[in-house]
């Protein structure tokens, strides 16, 4: 999810037409911006407001970290709660300081080569993703095979805009084995997913990647590149950590399941 809707000051509620076509239900999402905190009272109401008008089956609920209050005073009905973990945000450093990276396994897939590396490019991502634990996991309404799905989806949609950005590390005979897929928004970068096909791990195809992704920003003049993961996720981390990267935000998500669907 994007950084930005955690900045904001507002509670957005919105159905999410993917997420229902995916699971077979009608699914909505609530973001509760950290600007919204100024005044909890106010974004309680417009969070009871967003659920009570809502006739979806799930509503993937999210607010920063530090409002742990929040879901203690909100009035829910009968619908139960489903703790869904912590997504954590970190920050790059500084582009400024970015040494230039010419590693030839290295490369940017253009637009107009997308279509070509796509095949390989979400098969990297199914691979890497199989199994992994994220918010979806928590809802017993959801099959974990859509989980994958939903990372293979989001990256083809991502991909599909001229204006945002991908990355591939290739080992010499051709074959992508690490990928990255990065939504642009102004002078904004945000890796919306990276990974390493489970065959080629820690052989330091994720540490040439990211360092081609900073490299490349640098260059655009981007003025900051963001990542996030669940909380759980922590040997990512520490490669973020051992980069220069630094955690900023810490958002959590609770899934509200409507009795009747239970």
């Amino acid at each position: 999810m994007a950084l930005a809707e955690y900045l904001n000051a507002d509670v957005v509620s919105r159905p999410s037409a993917s997420e229902t076509a995916r699971f077979g239900f009608e699914t909505a999402r609530i973001t509760v911006g950290a600007g919204a905190l100024s005044d909890p009272a106010a974004a309680v109401a417009a969070v009871e407001r967003a659920l009570s008008g809502s006739a979806a089956a799930v509503t993937i609920l999210r607010f920063p970290s530090e409002a742990l209050s929040l879901m203690r005073d909100v009035a829910r009905g009968d619908a139960a709660l489903y703790p869904a973990g912590t997504l954590v945000y970190w920050q790059g450093p500084a582009l400024s300081d970015q040494p230039d990276t010419r590693d030839g396994l290295a490369f940017e897939v253009l637009p107009h080569d997308r279509e070509r590396f796509s095949s390989d490019i979400l098969a990297v991502l199914r691979d890497s993703f199989d199994g992994y634990i994220n918010h979806y996991s928590a809802n017993p309404l959801i099959e974990p095979g859509v989980v994958v799905e939903g990372y293979a989806e989001w990256a083809a949609s991502t991909m599909s805009s001229a204006d945002n950005r991908v990355f591939a590390v290739a080992t010499p005979d051709g074959a992508a084995v690490a990928v990255a897929v990065i939504a642009v928004s102004g002078d904004d970068w945000e890796i919306e997913l990276a990974s390493v096909a489970g065959h080629a791990q820690r052989q330091g195809h994720y540490v040439t990647l990211m360092q081609q992704v900073l490299s490349a920003a640098k260059t655009a003049g981007a003025g900051r590149v963001v990542i996030s993961t669940q909380a759980h996720n922590i040997g990512v981390q520490r490669a973020w950590a051992k980069l220069g990267f630094a955690p900023i935000a810490a958002i959590d998500t609770v899934h509200v399941i409507a009795r009747t669907a239970l």
